[in-house]
């Protein structure tokens, strides 16, 4: 399993890096520097993406908020991980 961060397009370096050392990010950070970020419909941030193995998006959800969002997650990835195993259960 890989957690991705993404700086949108215009995004200032020295902002965002300043960001990921003031918080201690252990993930990487890529930077969108040509907009692909509306290729995916990325239209409210955050955005988080679960894609399978093979890359393809499985679950989307836009916005946060903190009620539930852990139970969410773990729904999830359950559920994915479940696609690796060959099990059914969602």
């Amino acid at each position: 399993m890989v957690f991705l961060t993404v700086a949108t397009a215009g995004s200032p370096r020295d902002e965002v890096a300043r960001m990921i050392e003031e918080n201690g990010y252990p993930f990487p950070v890529l930077f969108d520097e040509q907009g692909l970020a509306l290729d995916f419909e990325i239209l409210g941030y955050p955005t988080t993406l679960y894609l399978d193995q093979g890359g393809t998006i499985q679950f989307k959800r836009q916005g946060f908020s903190p009620s539930g969002y852990e139970s969410g997650v773990v729904r999830r990835i359950d559920a994915l991980r479940g696609e690796v195993s060959g099990s059914s259960s969602p």
